[in-house]
């Protein structure tokens, strides 16, 4: 199809982050066109959206923790997919080693089931909800609801 019988309408919508750049719709849209020889919109509802949308790579983080007083001394925490992008705890913890394998943004080839692209965030999400889930449990098991953070 000639570039010039192509237009494509594409909404404004603040906060893609990335999400716009990959142009499913677009695609799909392309496509159904040429089989019908017809112009076509295509509009997502919010479930399909969610259901096609494409996600943060896959990532695996091991993190091993010490406590003595009531405060965390030891932090270790290995990252698999995911980069070391956010994934030092700003707390202060006297032993804290992050190590990472397979940056999902270096170009390396990853072979998952879902499919993944880059979410704009000003920090790693997986890294906060992960180290803080662990803090939480770290929390739980020595009896303590609040942590010193003197």
């Amino acid at each position: 199809m000639p570039a010039e019988k192509v237009r494509i309408i594409s909404r404004y919508v603040g906060g893609g982050f990335g999400g716009k750049t990959e142009a499913d719709q677009g695609v799909e849209a392309a496509r159904l066109a040429k089989i019908t020889g017809k112009p076509v919109q295509v509009v997502y509802s919010r479930q399909e959206e969610f259901f096609y949308d494409r996600f943060r790579p896959a990532a695996v983080m091991k993190i091993r923790a010490g406590v003595a007083g009531g405060k965390i001394v030891l932090w270790e925490n290995q990252v698999f997919g995911a980069g070391d992008r956010e994934a030092n705890p700003f707390y202060d913890i006297p032993h804290k080693r992050v190590t990472s394998a397979a940056d999902g943004w270096a170009g390396i080839r990853r072979d998952e089931p879902i499919r993944g692209r880059c979410v704009a965030c000003a920090i790693g999400e997986q890294q906060h909800v992960r180290a803080e889930s662990h803090i939480d449990t770290l929390a739980m098991k020595a009896g303590l609801t609040r942590w010193n953070s003197g």
